[in-house]
């Protein structure tokens, strides 16, 4: 087993769903259907926020503190070279919760 959670698909769900609840982790997996579905006709996939505050369907909660941090480390940059976004596609969690994969 892993030393980090997150590296292991069936903790890191594990984790997720203990600290979102039922109900946020279900809207996760629906965002994955989602996404699934939209790339899978051709159209743009679902994003979500990498980090958000707690409550948010972020992959990552944070507090306000935590958040304004997070966000010190990773200024936006410019659009030059496609720059640093804090979002990711849905489906990845979709692959971890169903599969057991590590996205």
């Amino acid at each position: 087993m892993p030393q980090v959670p997150n590296l292991d698909a069936a903790a890191s769900t594990k984790a997720s769903i203990k600290q979102r609840g039922v109900p946020k982790s279900l809207r996760m997996l629906a965002a994955g259907l989602v996404d699934l579905l939209r790339t899978s006709v051709g159209r743009q996939p679902l994003y979500l926020p990498l980090a958000g505050l707690h409550g948010s369907l972020a992959f990552m909660q944070m507090t306000p503190s935590e958040l304004e941090r997070y966000h010190a480390n990773h200024p936006k940059q410019p659009q030059v070279r496609g720059g640093w976004h804090n979002r990711r596609t849905a489906q990845p969690e979709l692959s971890a919760l169903v599969k057991g994969e590590n996205a």
